[in-house]
C-alpha cells in the first residue's frame, strides 16, 4: 500500500469517520489505471464505478449498463482527488449498488435494453446529421437499443393522417401518447457547430478546428427533459479536414459517455420505481381521473390530456407494486414508465351483454305499453256497443 501524506491520512481519517455508521459503505484509496485526462473527465468516474463493481459484485463491468448508472448517480459513487493521480473513492452503500444490478438485470430480462431514438434537430443540416450518426453509433457499441428516426417519422405522418379521418387535426394526431410513438424509451436530439480558422506556426499553415456538440436527453413517455449540455472538441492539423474529423471525435468522446450515463441512471431509476408512470387509458375506457386512481388503488393521480377520440393520459408519480389493469382494462403494451390500459375483450363482452338485455327489456316494455292500449281499445269498443 502506498505511504499516505498527512494530508491524505486526514481526508481519508475523515470520510470513514463520515460512513463509519453505515456498515455497508465501501470507501477506499484508488489510482486510476491508465488514465492522464483530468478528474473531471468522466472517463475517470467510469474507471471509479468499474473498481466499485469489482470489489462488489466480481468482474470487470466498465461497459455494462450498471457501471454507467453508477456513473450517473451521486448516491452510488463519489470520488475525490487527494493528490495528483490518486482518489478517493466512496460508495456509501453497497446493498443500494446490488439492488441496482438485480434492477439492470430484471429490466433486461423483461424488456431489453433501453430504446433510445437520435435525431437531428435540424435534419437538412449536414453538421447535425452527422454528428447524430455518430454518437447513435457509438451508443450502439454500449449496449443500447437504437430505433431509426426515419421510420418513426413515417409513423407520425400515419398517426396524423388517422386524426383527420377522425375529424382532428394534424397536431392532435402528431402530439397523441400511443403504443407506436412509444416505441423508444428516449429521444436524444443533437445540434451542433463548427468554427474554422487558419493560421502559421513556424512558417507551416495550420487549421484550427473546434466543434461543438449540444445534445438534449428527453425520456419519451412523458416528454420531460433529463439532461441537456454541451461539450466541445478542437484540434489543429495541417489539413484541414483531418483537423475537422478530429474535433468531432474529441467533442462526441465526450458526449457520448454523458449520455449513456444520464440514460442508465434514469432506466435505473425506472426499475427501482422511483420515477413517475404514465398511464394511456384507452378512449373506449369513460372514467374520470378520481374513478381511474379509486379503481387501480394509485396513492394519487394527475390528469394531463383528454381529447375526443384519443386517450386518456394520466401521470402517476409511485406506482404500486400491487397495481393491476384488470378493474379497469387490460395492459396492452408497456415500457418502463410507460403503460398503455385498453378495454379487455371481457368487458366489451359484458357491455355487449348488458346492451342486449337492455334491448330485450325495452322491446318487452314496448309490447306490453303496446298490447295495453289495444286492449283498452277493445275494451272501449265493447262498451260503446
Amino acid at each position: 500500500m502506498p505511504r499516505l501524506t498527512h494530508s491524505t491520512f486526514v481526508i481519508v481519517a475523515s470520510w470513514l469517520l463520515s460512513v463509519s455508521a453505515m456498515s455497508d459503505a465501501l470507501v477506499f484509496e484508488w489510482r486510476a489505471p491508465e488514465i492522464q485526462k483530468p478528474v473531471t473527465n468522466i472517463s475517470v468516474r467510469i474507471a471509479a464505478a468499474d473498481e466499485v463493481l469489482q470489489r462488489i459484485v466480481g468482474g470487470q463491468q466498465s461497459k455494462s449498463l450498471v457501471c454507467y448508472a453508477l456513473v450517473g448517480r451521486e448516491d452510488l459513487l463519489q470520488i475525490q482527488e487527494t493528490k495528483p493521480g490518486v482518489w478517493l473513492v466512496t460508495c456509501p452503500d453497497t446493498d443500494a449498488v446490488l439492488d441496482a444490478v438485480a434492477a439492470i438485470k430484471r429490466l433486461h430480462a423483461e424488456y431489453g435494453p433501453p430504446r433510445i431514438l437520435v435525431e437531428a434537430i435540424r435534419p437538412g443540416h449536414p453538421i447535425d446529421r452527422e454528428i447524430a450518426s455518430d454518437i447513435a453509433g457509438q451508443l450502439k457499441n454500449d449496449g443500447l437499443q437504437l430505433v431509426d428516426g426515419r421510420a418513426s417519422r413515417d409513423e407520425q405522418r400515419k398517426q396524423s393522417d388517422q386524426a383527420v379521418q377522425r375529424g382532428l387535426s394534424k397536431q392532435d394526431g402528431l402530439t397523441s401518447l400511443d403504443q407506436a410513438r412509444n416505441e423508444f424509451d428516449f429521444i436524444i436530439r443533437i445540434t451542433g457547430s463548427q468554427e474554422s480558422s487558419s493560421e502559421t506556426v513556424y512558417q507551416i499553415p495550420m487549421h484550427r478546428c473546434t466543434y461543438t456538440v449540444s445534445p438534449s436527453l428527453i425520456r419519451r413517455a412523458n416528454q420531460s427533459p433529463i439532461v441537456t449540455f454541451s461539450k466541445i472538441g478542437q484540434a489543429q492539423e495541417r489539413d484541414i479536414e483531418r483537423a475537422e474529423q478530429k474535433a468531432r471525435a474529441s467533442a462526441i468522446d465526450e458526449v457520448n459517455p454523458t449520455l449513456t450515463a444520464a440514460i442508465a441512471a434514469e432506466w435505473l431509476a425506472m426499475g427501482l420505481g422511483q420515477t413517475e408512470t404514465i398511464l394511456e387509458i384507452d378512449g373506449d375506457i369513460a372514467l374520470a381521473t378520481d374513478e381511474v386512481a379509486q379503481r387501480l388503488h394509485l396513492e394519487s393521480a394527475q390528469f394531463l390530456e383528454k381529447r375526443n377520440g384519443l386517450a386518456q393520459i394520466v401521470r402517476v408519480p409511485k406506482l404500486n407494486k400491487d397495481f393491476s389493469a384488470s378493474a379497469i382494462g387490460t395492459i396492452e403494451f408497456q415500457r418502463p414508465g410507460y403503460i398503455r390500459i385498453v378495454q379487455s375483450g371481457a368487458l366489451v363482452t359484458q357491455w355487449i351483454i348488458v346492451g342486449a338485455i337492455g334491448v330485450v327489456l325495452l322491446a318487452a316494455v314496448a309490447l306490453w305499453i303496446a298490447r295495453s292500449r289495444w286492449g283498452s281499445r277493445d275494451v272501449s269498443g265493447n262498451i260503446s256497443r
